[in-house]
């Protein structure tokens, strides 16, 4: 042992301090490439998996202080939107809606539907549990729908309405069945909905059962349990929800969800950093938030769209020419440049979102706009036809421009255009005239035409003419006001047989200046009647505004003057409520079932039938449709209901928007490839995960020296 330790220290004593840190560097970089083969063996042989743990936190908006974490009372409502994603993971449904097929599956019970398409069984699984450890039963689901959806004192129309004839049964303990009056398509999404636990709620009456204590500390069966809800910091409250193990049914990876809730987007946007992720908003052209670079994105379509109704019982819109004056403003809205330019998202033509659209015959084209609105009778005034079809008077022998005393006017109202064709350049002359039309009496030569008493000109009478028909021309000199226009009739022996005189009342000079100030000529029709129509939108959101002034400038280019009012949804909802309005630009959400019935059958004119459209073979396509359980029939019959909507024009439809989903890349396995509401990007929240671990597959660090034989001996030998 001397001799080698005295040979170790002869031979550090003749190496120099350069040499010894060179050996150092040399061994740690043998050390340092070692490892990194090693590292490069192990991320070469092993497969990354999900691990339980972590937490999931989101931002979004809202308001605590009116708060239901119920799901009876928060289903299909949009002001209650981050309480939906909340009690879409406390509580569970029967079926729930998968994302990635875009189908509603089984999800607490399985079910059966009977040969005549009208009665729906459903079998319990075993296992399912509240989050009191209480065993979830029939008594549950019969709880849930028989007391509590069909009761008159339940608030929310949509489920009752859903439910309502309904004939509900208890079969057994764990059976429950559901038969319908009539076959009923989309029936199944309704189920989705979360059930409530019977043991608890029993004694509660339906009419306090939306504010009562429980909805706002739920106790629900699905994959996570309410925890908490603390305020932060001023203004910002977070709602905790923990991972529900007592259930056979669910195996959470990621162990908690929290929810920061903001009163106000920019407090929101200030935070991001610290979140993994921001509640699904509008795709637009510049966001309100600072996005991380970490963040992924996910964008998707909400089976939803937004329209212009007609109200089709105003006089406007009735008829021939009211269904004119619709197919004008169909083929003058630009959908495409809308959607480019405003709104970002997918053009709609029908309200049909699972038929085929393709081959839309009504493009934007304003020149066949101006065709349809001439069709339907309005005409701009400088084009306006110069003969009507006489009126019944008051006055004997003037029969027209009116049956009234006065005539209302302006210099610019009618023109005519007088050109020289045999000069070198065609001079146009304007002036601005109005003409009158009446019947002459018996044995007359001539008329004699008097304004204000001062002679004009005098007239012969045609040889066997009954009618007259004078241009008078609006000189600049006859100032505003009212002016009196009299015809004299004058016999063969030059004496005065008969007369009469009407009335003409000038617009004020600066009243006729604002008017030719105008962008556009706003169009007549034969009564003189302005074609303005009034468009009532809502503040909420915010492109509808911007969508509306920019169908205000293509209609104004064909005459329409659109009168916008924006309101906030109180305001809006009462204007709906007594069709205060000639057109609405709305949105309307057809959820999972894609069901038209409630927009558009003529059952519910007064209702959500915004456009209060009435057509029976509509109605009877609409109600075919929805008992179909045949796919080539509800296609064909889509089809012929497409034929309807495009004859009727009951509404333009116009897009459905994008919206956006940030969250921080380390979440993965979510599957978001169908979304039919945004709750729905939890809906396969069982294969989400934030932490993850890697481990070697099919090999072992046995298999070590032969990888690195395979992968870098050979290398080298290669290189030298």
């Amino acid at each position: 042992m001397r001799g080698i330790k005295s040979i170790k220290k002869n031979i550090l004593a003749n190496i120099s301090k350069i040499e010894k840190f060179l050996l150092m560097f040399l061994g740690g970089v043998f050390l340092f490439g070692m490892v990194g083969i090693a590292v490069a063996f192990f991320l070469d042989n092993s497969v990354s998996s999900p691990e339980k743990g972590g937490v999931y936190k989101e931002g979004v908006l809202g308001d605590v202080s009116n708060m239901v974490l119920n799901p009876l009372y928060v289903y299909g409502k949009r002001d209650k939107s981050f309480e939906s994603d909340v009690t879409a993971l406390v509580f569970s449904g029967l079926m729930k809606f998968d994302t990635t097929t875009g189908k509603t599956l089984d999800n607490i019970a399985t079910h059966t539907l009977s040969a005549d398409k009208k009665t729906y069984t459903f079998y319990l699984k075993d296992g399912v549990r509240w989050h009191d450890g209480v065993d979830v039963t029939i008594d549950d689901i019969y709880y849930t729908f028989e007391t509590v959806i069909k009761s008159e004192d339940f608030n929310n129309t949509l489920l009752r309405k859903a439910f309502s004839g309904v004939e509900i049964k208890k079969i057994s303990n764990s059976e429950i069945s559901f038969t319908l009056l009539y076959p009923y398509k989309y029936f199944l999404t309704n189920f989705t909905v979360g059930i409530l636990p019977y043991h608890i709620l029993k004694d509660v009456p339906v009419a306090d059962l939306e504010y009562h204590e429980f909805s706002q500390n739920p106790i629900g069966s699905g994959p996570y349990m309410f925890s908490s809800l603390e305020e932060v910091k001023r203004g910002v409250f977070k709602l905790k929800l923990s991972a529900f193990e007592n259930s056979s049914l669910f195996d959470m990876y990621i162990s908690q969800i929290e929810f920061y809730i903001y009163s106000r987007k920019s407090a929101l946007s200030l935070d991001i950093p610290s979140l993994d992720g921001v509640r699904p908003f509008l795709k637009v052209a510049r966001n309100d938030f600072e996005i991380p670079e970490s963040f992924s994105v996910k964008e998707y379509n909400l089976p939803q769209y937004s329209a212009l109704f007609f109200n089709m019982k105003k006089p406007e819109f009735d008829g021939f020419s009211g269904r004119l004056l619709r197919l004008a403003m169909q083929l003058s809205t630009n959908k495409d440049a809308i959607v480019s330019e405003i709104v970002d998202g997918t053009r709609i033509d029908t309200p049909l979102l699972e038929s085929d659209n393709t081959g839309w015959e009504y493009e934007f084209d304003l020149e066949k706009a101006k065709g349809a609105l001439k069709d339907a009778g309005y005409f701009l005034p400088s084009r306006k036809p110069k003969t009507f079809p006489p009126k019944n008077s008051d006055s004997v022998y003037i029969t027209f421009p009116t049956d009234k005393n006065v005539f209302e006017a302006k210099r610019s109202e009618y023109v005519q255009e007088d050109s020289d064709e045999n000069s070198d350049e065609s001079i146009e002359q304007k002036k601005d005239v109005f003409q009158i039309k009446g019947k002459y009496p018996v044995k007359i030569a001539k008329t004699k035409i008097f304004i204000d008493d001062v002679f004009i000109r005098e007239e012969e009478k045609p040889e066997m003419a009954r009618t007259w028909s004078f241009d008078i021309e609006l000189k600049d000199s006859y100032n505003e006001g009212t002016h009196e226009i009299r015809l004299e009739f004058w016999n063969f022996d030059d004496e005065l047989e008969k007369e009469d005189a009407i009335s003409v009342y000038l617009e004020p000079i600066e009243e006729e200046k604002a008017n030719a100030d105008q962008k556009y000529e706003i169009r007549e029709n034969k009564k003189g009647e302005k074609l303005q129509l009034t468009l009532v939108t809502t503040d909420k959101p915010y492109y509808y505004k911007e969508v509306a002034e920019y169908l205000k400038e293509d209609y104004g280019k064909i005459g329409i003057n659109l009168d916008i009012k924006v309101l906030n949804m109180n305001s809006f909802l009462d204007r709906v409520k007594h069709r205060e309005y000639d057109i609405l630009l709305y949105g309307q959400n057809l959820g999972y079932n894609l069901d038209i019935y409630e927009f558009f059958h003529e059952s519910q004119i007064g209702k959500d039938n915004l456009s209060d459209y009435q057509d029976l073979t509509a109605s009877i396509l609409i109600e075919e449709i929805r008992r179909s359980h045949i796919s080539d029939i509800r296609t064909a019959k889509m089809q012929k209901l497409r034929e309807s909507f495009k004859k009727d024009i009951p509404a333009v439809f116009l897009f459905s928007p994008t919206y956006q989903y940030y969250f921080d890349s380390q979440l993965k396995g979510l599957k978001i490839l169908h979304i039919g509401s945004h709750k729905d990007r939890f809906s396969n929240i069982q294969d989400a995960y934030v932490l993850e671990h890697r481990s070697l597959k099919d090999s072992t660090w046995i298999d070590f020296p032969q990888w690195f034989l395979n992968n870098y001996i050979s290398f080298i030998t290669f290189s030298l």
